[in-house]
């Protein structure tokens, strides 16, 4: 699990800087009563006064994959949400739509003591997860959590492997045609004559020291 540095800037953005980053894979068991234990690794990486004290979860369409149930820390979620549908008095159609999607259609969900979080109805029925199925992978996705069916996981997980190469590809693409900067400047002398990178390329997230 990261925690990033404050000196580290993640595309420009240092508002989020000590936000929390998810990463890893752990397979888990949706119990007779809904209840989904969320892993200790991930539950730490969540600060109270940062992150809030509950989680966020929404459904996401994944072509071919169904709805897959996303699991943000509370404030980033508002944050987010707010970014996209700005508290307005008389919003806009469009902003109204939204705001049922990501805040209507969500639940808001508190973990017991041991770390379990009972998922709603709604959330497993629409997810095709529950009942018939309860062996679920849950995976890290750097600002939020995604619950799986393990099956599908597994061939989403061997394509996305497939593919590494033409994504990573992609993604250094996007990063310089959105931040331009980073083709210009992205050489430091090290003091011995040596040029060393200034941005770590990791194909998702460009980092920035300094």
């Amino acid at each position: 699990m990261v925690d990033y540095p404050s000196r580290i800037r993640m595309n420009g953005i240092n508002s989020l800087d000590r936000r929390a980053i998810f990463v890893g894979e752990h397979e888990l068991t949706i119990d007779d009563k809904n209840r989904l234990l969320i892993p200790a690794q991930f539950r730490k990486k969540i600060v109270p006064e940062r992150d809030g004290s509950s989680l966020f979860v929404t459904l996401k369409e994944v072509s071919a994959y169904g709805r897959i149930p996303w699991f943000y820390a509370e404030k980033f979620y508002c944050s987010l949400v707010d970014q996209h549908a700005p508290p307005e008095l008389t919003p806009t159609e469009d902003e109204s739509e939204y705001t049922y999607l990501k805040m209507s259609m969500a639940d808001e969900l508190e973990w017991d003591s041991q770390g379990r979080v009972v998922l709603p109805e709604k959330i497993l029925r629409d997810a095709e997860l529950g009942k018939e199925v309860k062996d679920v992978i849950l995976v890290g996705a750097k600002d939020h959590m995604e619950l799986w069916h393990r099956p599908r996981w597994s061939e989403f997980r061997k394509k996305l492997i497939k593919k590494s190469a033409e994504i990573e590809s992609k993604a250094r693409q996007n990063i310089r045609r959105n931040r331009p900067e980073i083709g210009k400047s992205n050489q430091a002398s090290d003091g011995n004559g040596e040029m060393q990178s200034k941005v770590f390329d990791l194909g998702l997230v460009a980092w920035h020291y300094g």
